[in-house]
């Protein structure tokens, strides 16, 4: 059975795995532990390859933990496409995100990653073992009380955004589980949760640097006035990235919008910028993406100021260019030419 159930991980199936490891070289036998065929021995395992993603690469998915080859080969059908039947769905809540997540190859990298930490930090830690079906509002609004009482102790306890965050990851996969026939009712849509507004900006005058100065009190959220800009960028005006600074302060670009400008994006003669894409980190990658939202695909003008700043950013990276080569790429490079 150990080697059939070897070929099936590396094939993509059903299979049988535990944490034992080899007395000898410390290493985890998985697959190949000899006590697979007992009883209550290890867990069951499925691993597939989902078709060709936004990304244009193949996903090999593999989730464990399941208790019979039944529940793992059930798990292995809702990404498969197989109808569910909700009489003999086994499947946990610390499971089924993990399914979801998967079946929901629109979000962004940045959602992604943002879902995938909510739901490792906090909704299988409380709720992880709790069957899908057996989720009640009593069990959710506990593991919110729970998390509310854990980091009132720390320094910076969980803040009601981030509150809010954990209940909406939570409440959209209930509602894929809802969609799914898994659910009858989303057991988090009526989690009561503390009130709070969000901080409103004010602006940082030289009033309340000095209120700050004499008692260290400072508001929440504070943003500049133009002579803090205009201040900031005279500073800056050697830094290798002025013009990146320059560009966010007059045109308002994001961060991934500004770092993932190419050269292709910009027409100095009709003084315009275009917004087509960002850039975003992925573990460890850097790949191009959509912007945000819709809204935020844009043509922007540029002011005489900007305008001549790319052209002398522009006429330094043709020096370092061989002759008669092209300009490409991004603007904003580290110190050997890479994004």
């Amino acid at each position: 059975m150990v080697v059939e159930e070897v070929a099936m991980a590396r094939q993509g199936g059903v299979y049988k795995r535990c944490s034992c490891k080899d007395a000898v070289g410390g290493h985890r036998l998985g697959v190949g532990c000899p006590r697979l065929d007992e009883r209550g021995h290890g867990s069951w395992y499925f691993s597939l390859e989902l078709p060709v993603g936004r990304d244009g690469q193949r996903h090999r998915v593999r989730r464990g933990g399941f208790p019979s080859r039944a529940a793992a080969e059930q798990a292995r059908g809702y990404l498969l496409g197989d109808d569910v039947d909700p009489a003999t769905a086994v499947v946990t809540v610390g499971q089924w995100p993990d399914i979801w997540l998967e079946m929901r190859q629109n979000l962004s990298f940045s959602t992604r990653r943002l879902y995938i930490q909510h739901v490792r930090d906090y909704l299988k830690p409380y709720l992880g073992s709790v069957p899908l079906r057996s989720l009640t509002v009593a069990r959710v609004q506990a593991m919110f009380a729970a998390l509310i009482r854990t980091d009132s102790s720390r320094a910076r306890p969980l803040s009601y955004a981030t509150l809010q965050r954990i209940r909406g990851v939570l409440h959209a996969a209930l509602n894929g589980a809802i969609r799914r026939g898994l659910l009858d009712r989303n057991p988090a849509h009526w989690i009561e949760l503390p009130s709070g507004r969000r901080p409103r900006a004010v602006v940082w005058t030289e009033g309340r640097e000095t209120h700050w100065r004499q008692t260290g009190e400072r508001p929440a959220v504070a943003v500049w006035t133009a002579t803090h800009t205009a201040a900031f960028l005279e500073s800056s005006f050697e830094h290798p990235l002025h013009v990146l600074y320059l560009l966010v302060a007059l045109l308002g670009l994001r961060r991934g919008e500004a770092a993932g400008l190419r050269w292709c994006d910009i027409d100095l003669d009709a003084r315009v910028l275009q917004v087509s894409h960002q850039v975003q980190d992925h573990n460890g990658w850097t790949v191009i993406c959509p912007p945000k939202t819709e809204g935020s695909v844009r043509v922007l003008a540029l002011d005489s100021i900007s305008v001549a700043a790319l052209r002398s950013l522009r006429a330094e990276r043709r020096r370092r260019l061989p002759a008669g080569a092209a300009l490409t790429g991004f603007l904003f490079v580290n110190r050997y030419g890479i994004r």
